[in-house]
């Protein structure tokens, strides 16, 4: 004991006295409450359970004998406040030995908030030595009735500042249950500065006593909470509701510090790796290589900034962020990569030269640097075809001129053509009703009626068709694309512009559209041979084997002009017609009305079979016996082969092999105008 000598003497008179005045042990009230003796000093409370606006009495007793001596610091008690104390002051306690002094340090504290609460260890310093007193519990019930105590909430998380950017796990649990409690509502706040997110599965109940009394704590919602920039950083009040009772976990302020300088491009927190890689390192010109960057480990993964790396010689197609993380107590731990489509332009050198990963170590309080090795690259020339006897075949775009001559006026569309009609129908006129008194005026309106089917004006979009050549000529594929991209959407129907897509597509590697442009030239044209030519080229270069061959099929225009032949031998017969002959007359009328009408059906068939679009496969795929994506396959149809379009059901198409094989393809899977997105997928602009 830490107690000042005293005499022997003395002691032992004290001790008979207490023995023959028994009475004398009533000169100081005695415990009557439950006592709880950590070291030297004694906790007790007059009451453990009580109401709002109740006071209650904590008196801590000391085993020692000079007030003055005894030190102690200014009382906090959750959810009471202190009303008088400390009061200390010297007391007489009866022991087994007999009477003896101590210290009586003596709290009134008035009961301000419902729920449980736990009187914290207070720090009592004797004569330069420091005791501790023990925990107690308090149960304080709502003002009109004390038996119902609320639960309490709180937000729980690391302790210390976070730093900008930095992913923490913080928890709003309730607390000081006696019993597992489960909300049925939890509504959260607006953050500030901050980006929350909810991440279920994290964190465990806790379970501690206190006055033999057993308490939970248990978290009803987990969030992933990184600060957004340095300063303060407000995580919002939350409510909960379970059961009939209700409690708020208060808003807290949480102070942010700011990254290291070196650190704030990237904004990279966490223990991390750094990897960079480019495949293929050697590649055609038509070809295309993948850069993969990627950060991996645990930290802000969702947050941080890939460091962008230097690109020479290239032209970035097509650039995704993609990742797979999953929340941990420490951030998020998984990889986050940058993914870059990477095409060769016309520069002489290529390469990639990866930038320094810079991020901030919290654990250990330190910045580190990764790096990555350059990668160099080969790019060769195009891959340039052979025909049949090994002879190269040079593909080159059709100029100006080239592509002005394969164009085709479509006279059965035309309006204007129907003009060659007239001449027929006006010497019946003049004939008829003239009486031959006027020939000039036939001659004249027949010489008319062909002057308008020859106005005919340029439709071809001649400014992007010379961007789409000079494009090509600095040696910009995907530029020289996008301009005869843009010719072909205003004029869908030039074989020349068709053609310069079906080359450019195959320089760049893309054989399905080069075949559907190719064979699109080849309807619209069927006389021209550069088209055949290419379609061969390029189906012999990709080794496409199973594939519909292009139809050499009339072209409706020469059932028209039979047809206006027909017709206007028939006017300008009826209107010559002699009486004499009246019957060799009605036998040749009848026989061109027959022919009429084989012109008019040959023009009906001719237009129906030039209208008609094979479909092209998009990519390697499977037949199905049924519709649907989940059917079994059976047979596989290569990428680039052409397939003609029998049906569609939902979704999918019912396709024909040129061996006469039929099975179902999903509808993107095919590059055919009756697809609904065939105007994305036509393009490769728009698949991009």
């Amino acid at each position: 004991m830490v107690r000042k000598p005293r005499n022997r003497r003395h002691h032992r008179s004290a001790r008979l006295v207490v023995c023959l005045l028994g009475i004398c042990v009533g000169a100081h009230p005695q415990v009557t409450h439950a006592q709880v003796t950590h070291g030297r000093v004694t906790t007790e409370l007059s009451e453990q359970s009580l109401a709002v606006g109740e006071r209650v009495t904590l008196l801590l007793t000391v085993d020692y004998e000079e007030p003055a001596d005894v030190d102690v610091p200014e009382l906090t008690v959750p959810g009471l406040r202190v009303v008088d104390g400390p009061t200390i002051r010297p007391v007489s306690l009866l022991t087994d030995t007999g009477r003896e002094r101590a210290v009586e340090i003596r709290y009134v504290l008035e009961a301000a908030t419902a729920g449980r609460f736990v009187l914290p260890a207070t720090e009592v310093r004797v004569a330069g030595q420091l005791f501790l007193t023990e925990e107690r519990l308090i149960a304080i019930g709502e003002r009109q009735n004390r038996n119902r105590v609320p639960f309490l909430a709180r937000w729980t998380g690391p302790s210390g500042a976070p730093s900008a950017g930095e992913a923490r796990v913080y928890a709003v649990e309730i607390y000081n249950v006696p019993d597992y409690l489960y909300p049925s509502s939890v509504s959260v706040g607006s953050p500030q500065n901050a980006i929350v997110e909810e991440v279920p599965g994290l964190g465990s109940i806790a379970r501690y006593t206190v006055d033999g009394v057993t308490l939970h704590s248990i978290p009803v919602a987990v969030f992933m909470v990184t600060p957004s920039e340095p300063g303060t950083m407000r995580l919002p009040e939350v409510e909960i509701i379970a059961e009939s009772l209700r409690a708020v976990a208060p808003a807290t302020t949480i102070n942010v510090r700011a990254l290291p300088e070196s650190v704030r491009p990237s904004g990279a927190v966490g223990e991390l790796d750094y990897a960079v890689q480019l495949d293929p390192t050697t590649l055609l010109r038509s070809e295309s290589a993948v850069l993969r960057i990627r950060v991996s480990g645990r930290g802000n993964l969702h947050f941080l900034a890939i460091p962008e790396p230097q690109i020479t010689g290239f032209l970035v197609e097509h650039e995704e962020t993609r990742g797979s993380f999953i929340p941990t107590e420490g951030g998020y731990e998984g990889f986050v990569e940058l993914v870059m489509r990477l095409r060769p332009t016309s520069a002489d050198r290529h390469g990639v030269e990866p930038a320094d990963l810079v991020f901030y170590d919290p654990s250990r309080a330190q910045v580190h640097r990764l790096g990555a090795a350059p990668i160099g690259v080969t790019v060769q020339d195009i891959n340039v075809p052979v025909d049949d006897s090994g002879a190269e075949v040079a593909l080159e775009l059709l100029g100006r001129e080239e592509i002005a001559s394969m164009e085709r006026r479509i006279w059965y569309r035309d309006p204007l053509a129907y003009g060659w009609f007239a001449p027929g129908i006006l010497a019946f006129v003049a004939g008829r009703i003239w009486k031959r008194r006027h020939p000039v005026l036939l001659v004249l309106a027949a010489l008319g009626s062909l002057f308008l089917t020859n106005a005919v004006s340029d439709r071809l979009p001649w400014s992007d068709i010379d961007r789409g050549l000079r494009r090509y000529a600095e040696g910009d594929l995907p530029a020289a694309i996008a301009a005869f991209e843009r010719c072909s959407r205003a004029v869908p129907d030039s074989p020349g512009i068709n053609y310069n897509l079906a080359v450019l597509y195959f320089q760049v590697g893309d054989v399905p559209r080069s075949v559907y442009a190719a064979r699109e030239a080849i309807r619209l044209n069927p006389l021209a041979d550069h088209p055949r030519q290419l379609l061969r080229t390029v189906e012999q270069w990709a080794g496409i084997e199973r594939t519909v061959a292009p139809p050499h099929h009339v072209h409706p225009d020469l059932m028209f002009l039979v047809l206006a032949i027909l017709v206007n031998l028939l006017f300008v017969g009826a209107a010559f017609e002699r009486t004499r002959r009246r019957a060799r007359t009605v036998i040749v009328g009848i026989f061109v009305v027959f022919l009429i009408g084989g012109a008019v059906a040959g023009l009906v068939a001719t237009a129906i079979g030039h209208e008609q679009q094979v479909g092209v496969v998009r990519e390697d795929v499977t037949l199905r016996r049924i519709p649907g994506s989940d059917a079994a396959g059976w047979l596989p149809v290569s990428s680039g082969a052409a397939v003609n379009v029998l049906a569609r059901h939902g979704n999918s198409l019912l396709v024909q092999t040129v061996l006469g094989l039929e099975g179902w393809v999903d509808l993107d899977e095919i590059l055919w105008h009756g697809v609904p997105a065939f105007s994305v997928l036509r393009y490769r602009g728009f698949a991009l």
